[in-house]
């Protein structure tokens, strides 16, 4: 705040005396006593200055109270502003600063309309946006923080569960192993032991024949020798085939237990992790409100002239085109270039500035009423034929977005990359780019066919039958012109720089000026002026030319000047 400022009357500072300023001059830059205050209303260079008490003025910012009303460079006092450069100026700075610039404005013309034109209250609703905006990204971030917490603990808990699964799975694993090792090893156990009873019973009868042996040697006669030889013989030869038999048959086989681990659990020192943990980004949740979007590059916060007496408005002739027959709405892209709907022939026609032919885009879906302008290269188209807007690149002819709506729409404008257009039986229309969320601004269910509409700043015009309609950017409702003596059957709507609005009139052939208020009209155009049944009608603000296209096939163009 502006506390720090001087506070002592400046007029008796310069005659050393020291007194306590009860008021400040803005203009003058100064603090004043209530003497001085006498002598300043009185003088006639100061009389008209709007002085304010000190409390006030303190009560201001201090970026605002440190505005200086006076050139730092020169030392004179700034008279005009210029636009292109957004900057005050003195005399000495056009001269040396801005001397090509155009559309230099004077500062009483700026400064009339500041505080009751929409500028303070558009910046106003900017700063409510920002809270907003910061309270919902501070909402949301919490919600996202308290959802990472909440899946931090999810999945805790399911890597303590994988773990106690698999622990359950390993331990089923175990027993089933140790149960296999002990069934083989009782099985192999038992086929060795029935090898070994085997050869213990065999190997004892053969320790009793050799006995034998002995005994026939001593005490047999020489044929029982004979003979009982032969015998042994005979059992000897079934206890070498017997053992030969073991060693055949595989029983005197070396015979091991293997344990070969599976692979999967083999492996299982290699695995680092139970699973990989990782982020996920998605697009946001929180959408972003801003009433008064801006194109950083191109859009400013406009400067409100003092409004032009429609009395005072005057019109040149500055060329004329040929067109096809049954043009129902025109536009004029940043560029310069003209952009036309042949309604019938289901086409865009597009002529170069200086009024040749560019290109035709036959559309999609038939029945194009209205056309406006996005960028250099886009346009939006709207239809009789079907629900629909359709976003159209004129280089690539093709349609690169379709939208659609509640009922067929007629007129239809752009600002600030939001498309408003007039919808049979509902009312007016609003679609934000690029997402294309929409939504009913004005309810108006007696909307008829072949009403236009435009908008600018802070107003939105529609026109419909024998009435144009005016509404705030918030859907609330301005006023209402009707005067039959000079509008009947309205079509297209446009606005020049001042707010002034222009209305195509078919029944009386004319071109029709409505003061900002909507108070008062006037016939601006005729047939004498080439305007025959005109349908489409635009005003280009950055050279003031408003362009009419007629229904009969031609097109003409004049220069404003106010």
């Amino acid at each position: 705040m502006a506390t720090s400022c001087s506070t002592t009357c400046s007029v008796c500072e310069i005659q050393h005396k020291t007194k306590d300023a009860k008021h400040w001059c803005p203009e003058c830059e100064q603090g004043l006593c209530s003497e001085c205050l006498n002598y300043h209303n009185a003088l006639k260079s100061s009389r008209n200055h709007e002085v304010i008490p000190v409390e006030n003025y303190k009560q201001l910012p201090s970026s605002i109270s440190s505005i200086q009303q006076h050139c730092p460079d020169h030392n004179r006092k700034f008279q005009m502003y210029c636009p292109q450069h957004e900057s005050l100026c003195c005399p000495l700075c056009i001269s040396s600063n801005h001397r090509n610039c155009i559309g230099l404005l004077s500062i009483e013309e700026v400064i009339a309309t500041s505080k009751t034109s929409s500028l303070l209250d558009s910046i106003e609703q900017r700063l409510q946006d920002v809270m907003k905006n910061a309270e919902k990204i501070i909402n949301d971030r919490k919600q996202n923080l308290t959802s990472i917490q909440n899946q931090h603990h999810k999945f805790s808990s399911e890597i303590t569960q994988i773990r106690d699964e698999i622990n359950k799975h390993l331990d089923l694993l175990e027993k089933q192993s140790f149960k296999e090792l002990q069934a083989t090893e009782k099985d192999i156990s038992r086929q060795i032991e029935t090898v070994i009873t085997n050869v213990t019973q065999n190997y004892k009868h053969v320790s009793e024949l050799k006995n034998e042996i002995g005994s026939i040697r001593k005490y047999a006669s020489n044929l029982q020798t004979f003979l009982g030889a032969k015998i042994l013989e005979v059992e000897i030869q079934k206890k070498e085939e017997f053992l030969q038999s073991l060693s055949v048959d595989g029983s005197l086989q070396q015979v091991l237990i293997n344990f070969e681990v599976t692979e999967y659990i083999s492996g299982i020192q290699s695995f680092q992790t139970f699973g990989s943990v990782s982020t996920e980004r998605r697009l946001p949740l929180v959408e972003l409100k801003k009433e008064t979007d801006k194109q950083a590059q191109i859009l400013r916060t406009p400067v409100v002239a003092i409004p032009r007496h429609i009395q005072d408005i005057k019109l040149t002739l500055h060329q004329t085109m040929t067109i096809p027959k049954e043009i129902t709405g025109c536009s004029i892209n940043p560029s310069g270039k003209f952009i036309f709907v042949n309604c019938y022939e289901h086409q865009l026609i597009i002529l170069t500035k200086e009024g040749n032919s560019d290109s035709i885009i036959n559309t999609s879906t038939q029945y194009p009423i209205d056309v406006t302008c996005i960028d250099d290269l886009t346009v939006a188209a709207s239809f009789h034929a079907e629900k629909v807007i359709q976003i159209i690149n004129i280089t690539s002819k093709k349609v690169v977005k379709t939208i659609n709506t509640l009922d067929l729409c007629s007129g239809i404008t752009n600002q600030n990359n939001k498309i408003s257009c007039c919808e049979n039986s509902n009312g007016v229309r609003m679609v934000k780019l690029p997402n294309t969320d929409n939504d009913l601004l004005v309810e108006d269910k007696t909307m008829q066919y072949w009403s236009y509409i435009t908008t600018y700043m802070d107003k939105l015009y529609y026109t419909k039958n024998k009435t144009v309609s005016c509404y705030s950017s918030t859907g609330r409702k301005q006023w209402d012109f009707e005067d039959e003596s000079i509008l009947i059957i309205a079509s297209g709507v446009t606005t020049d720089k001042y707010s002034n609005i222009y209305v195509a009139c078919r029944e009386y052939n004319s071109i029709v000026v409505i003061s900002p208020d909507g108070k008062k009209g006037r016939r601006i155009l005729g047939t004498e002026d080439g305007i025959i049944e005109p349908f489409g009608i635009y005003i280009n603000k950055e050279n003031d030319t408003l362009l009419v296209a007629n229904y009969n096939g031609t097109a003409v163009l004049y220069k404003l000047t106010f």
